[in-house]
């Protein structure tokens, strides 16, 4: 019986799927029951092998029997008892043998049966194994970016004395902090106090990294503000001296407060600068390039503590030079300690994300596509030039029950009719896709597509879609469950959005709703496959992204909805799963997100992104610590 539903709206008519089929992949519930199946079926084969060699052995006996009786038969000196002992022996010949060719299908089927199910066990085993070791390479790589050296850079003039104070109290707290979401952190600071040419002996104060806060905060109660005679500062010899530091931490951070700029004309609208051409014998950009050249595998973290708009032009400034500046506004002291306990977990989260891109470690061989990303969409003519493609469209099972969460997900061919009522037939889809795509993310390329059931439709709005495709391809026969899987990890999270929106969600909050997503597959070869969703609404401008899959959250963008939800889903499902990587866009009261990663207990399910219990353990902390510290735990 098909199964009617509206899907990518492609036409006025319904979707419904004749045949629901189960993909070709091994869960821990699908190998726990091949590991009892073959249990079963070694106990059941025990037994037919006894049967079959007991079966044999009345046979043995029967044929000596049978070959002395004929002997007899032979000679003329058998009795009538022997020659009826003899038929009677043919006949139990014939059921022995009849009951022998039963018992050898038997023992045939259940061996073949076995070694499917051990084999199917087998290929869990090793899959786990090859995902307990690429989950291993990730927490490794958060173990290293948790390790930090961070620098703070601190104005030490006239106006700087609460920065100062509120400085020397912060390290501890800044521990604590992120200590609640990155456990393993191991934290050195340094300190250069700066101050102006004019300054001349109290021009730089300076100590080196020390994992100390107690002598931290000396130091930092011994720096005192001095006036100067211009309002620029020495920026650039600060950062001079910060080259000098003895970095070797794998996160390294360079934390500049200032509330005025660098010397240099360039640098700010000021009439009044002592060193019009900058700190003479030091180019600030020049010690910037060397600073960055520091950092080591995973980069040099800059930010900046934004105090006044006195700094704005020479941020700007540096920023298209290529020096990325993290800001942050810490106008009133207060706001010290949380704004770099965020940038500390900010940049040991990117550390992660520069250790995996640059680790190359994958299950299989790949090949990179070759690719160059135009943003540009195609309109009017420009679609109709592109090549016209017939596609297949899958789609999965509805879920009905958070329990059907546990299994992989059904899938089915679509096919349409007029109305639920009507018999619906496989229509041919047509797609155009993007020459280029136009992004992309860790693992895959997004294009502007179309979709349609005539021309009409396909360059319609209506056909309007975003399709993703993996960069790197591996075997043939691998990658339709990728496709699948990226499919029902987005439909799951579409699910569970659902269920917290109707059940859980606080009335003052967003709601939440992630894109559905389905599988197209071209026509003739089946080979060239995406994934096919609606275009993201105002993502060219407002696209963010909330959360990552290893407990990092963006506090630029903190949001109580997206953290309810994402520990909804963990007591939801009993702690089986937990939806991370929360990207996209918000629309009023309405959170619109695509491209969610699902952390499970089974660790061979929803591909590369899951990284198991451990890192669900971690994500759950995470959350649940960002959501007492903005003090929405209630």
């Amino acid at each position: 019986m098909s199964s009617s539903f509206s899907v990518l709206d492609l036409d006025d008519g319904w979707a419904s799927v004749d045949a629901w089929e189960s993909p070709d992949i091994v869960s821990a519930a699908l190998a726990f029951e091949a590991e009892k199946d073959a249990a079963k079926l070694e106990r059941k084969l025990e037994l037919e092998n006894n049967t079959h060699e007991r079966l044999a052995e009345e046979v043995r006996g029967h044929m000596a029997e049978m070959a002395s009786m004929l002997k007899k038969v032979e000679s003329s000196t058998a009795t009538r008892r022997e020659m009826e002992r003899l038929s009677d022996l043919d006949k139990e010949m014939k059921r022995l043998k009849a009951d022998l060719t039963a018992t050898k299908s038997a023992i045939k089927s259940y061996t073949e049966e076995m070694l499917k199910s051990k084999s199917t066990a087998k290929t869990y085993a090793l899959m786990k194994t090859v995902k307990d070791r690429d989950i291993r390479s990730v927490m490794r790589f958060i173990k290293d970016a948790e390790t930090v050296d961070l620098a703070f850079l601190l104005d030490c003039t006239g106006s700087m004395g609460p920065h100062i104070e509120a400085a020397k109290s912060c390290i501890k707290e800044i521990v604590r902090r992120v200590k609640r979401t990155n456990e393993g952190l191991k934290l050195r600071v340094a300190v250069i106090g700066y101050r102006d040419i004019y300054n001349r002996d109290e021009r730089f104060e300076t100590l080196d990294f020390t994992e100390s806060s107690e002598e931290f905060e000396r130091f930092v109660s011994a720096l005192s503000p001095i006036g100067n005679d211009d309002p620029p500062e020495d920026i650039a010899g600060a950062v001079q001296k910060a080259c000098t530091l003895s970095w070797q931490q794998t996160s390294r951070i360079t934390f500049l407060i200032a509330d005025f700029p660098c010397h240099g004309s360039q640098y700010h609208n000021y009439l009044r600068d002592n060193y019009p051409s900058g700190t003479p014998g030091v180019c600030i950009e020049a010690q910037l390039k060397r600073l960055m050249s520091l950092g080591g595998e995973a980069g040099m973290q800059l930010h900046f503590g934004r105090i006044t708009k006195n700094t704005d032009k020479m941020i700007r400034v540096l920023q298209t030079k290529g020096f990325e500046f993290d800001e942050c506004d810490v106008k009133d002291p207060g706001k010290l300690t949380s704004s770099v306990a965020s940038s500390v977990r900010k940049s040991i989260s990117k550390s992660v994300t520069a250790s995996k891109s640059k680790s190359g470690a994958h299950r299989e061989p790949e090949t990179l596509m070759e690719y160059v990303i135009c943003d540009a969409k195609p309109s009017g003519e420009a679609w109709k030039s592109l090549k016209l493609c017939p596609v297949k469209v899958l789609c999965n099972k509805p879920i009905s029950s958070v329990n059907e969460l546990k299994n992989p997900l059904h899938f089915g061919l679509v096919r349409w009719g007029k109305s639920p009522s009507t018999e619906a037939e496989e229509k041919m889809v047509l797609m155009r896709r993007a020459k280029d795509p136009f992004a992309q993310g860790e693992m895959r390329l997004a294009y502007y597509g179309k979709l349609g059931m005539d021309e009409a439709s396909l360059m319609s709005t209506k056909g309007d879609k975003i399709l993703k495709t993996f960069k790197k391809t591996g075997k043939s026969s691998s990658e339709r469950k990728r496709y699948l899987a990226q499919m029902e990890v987005s439909n799951i999270a579409h699910f569970l959005a659902e269920e917290y929106n109707k059940t859980h969600r606080p009335d003052h909050c967003p709601k939440i709703r992630f894109l559905s997503v389905y599988v197209v597959e071209e026509s003739e070869t089946g080979t060239e496959r995406y994934c096919a969703e609606d275009q993201l609404p105002g993502a060219a401008t407002s696209f963010t992204k909330y959360s990552n899959n290893t407990g990092y959250w963006n506090e630029d963008e903190i949001n109580q909805s997206l953290l309810l939800f994402t520990r909804f889903t963990h007591e939801k499902t009993g702690g089986y799963l937990m939806v991370t990587d929360l990207q996209g866009v918000r629309q009023g009261d309405e959170f619109i997100l695509t491209d969610p990663a699902i952390l499970c207990k089974d660790k061979t399910r929803f591909g590369e992104t899951n990284l198991g219990h451990v890192i669900i353990e971690k994500c759950m902390k995470a959350t649940e610590a960002m959501l007492e510290e903005y003090g929405w735990d209630d």
